[in-house]
């Protein structure tokens, strides 16, 4: 029996619906806009660890607040850390503490004020360094530089450890 024919087996015999509403992956093909994919990406794979129905339930709280403000874009693009902050102060989930997600959400905020989405500083780095590792540092180098913005401290590492 071939690998393909295995794969097709299984495949035919797994519930691939409910295997996607237990997967991170579910959260950001919830929508169709980029910057609320970029969004969802960006915090089901932040939060994605541990025990699925742990995390789970973090994130079904995480997206319905984002939802209850018109989606993840409108929500960080609107975010003011004293209002929409406050309101996010009893999700939290292991070493990402509320006041962790609020700066993260407010690093995307500062972000998305000088860029379309997330992928424009992926590029950028792919093509000035020809390759994704320096796409990637790129994007790493500038979310924590925004982080630091927003808290106002000058080294990544005097961010809350849900930051880092």
């Amino acid at each position: 029996m071939t690998v393909g024919l295995l794969l097709d087996r299984l495949w035919a015999s797994t519930d691939a619906r409910q295997r996607i509403e237990q997967d991170p992956l579910f959260w950001p093909r919830r929508y169709d806009d980029l910057r609320d994919v970029e969004i969802a990406v960006f915090f089901a794979s932040t939060l994605a660890y541990g025990r699925v129905e742990l995390f789970r339930r973090v994130l079904v709280d995480l997206f319905a607040l984002f939802d209850a403000h018109g989606g993840p874009a409108c929500f960080v693009s609107g975010f003011r850390p004293d209002v929409e902050g406050r309101l996010m102060a009893g999700i939290a989930y292991r070493f990402h503490r509320a006041r962790d997600l609020v700066v993260l959400v407010a690093t995307l905020r500062r972000i998305f004020e000088s860029v379309d989405s997330l992928e424009d500083i992926l590029v950028l780095g792919v093509h000035q360094e020809a390759g994704m590792a320096a796409g990637l540092d790129g994007l790493v180098g500038a979310m924590r530089k925004a982080a630091c913005e927003v808290e106002g401290v000058e080294n990544f590492s005097q961010l809350g450890r849900g930051v880092r």
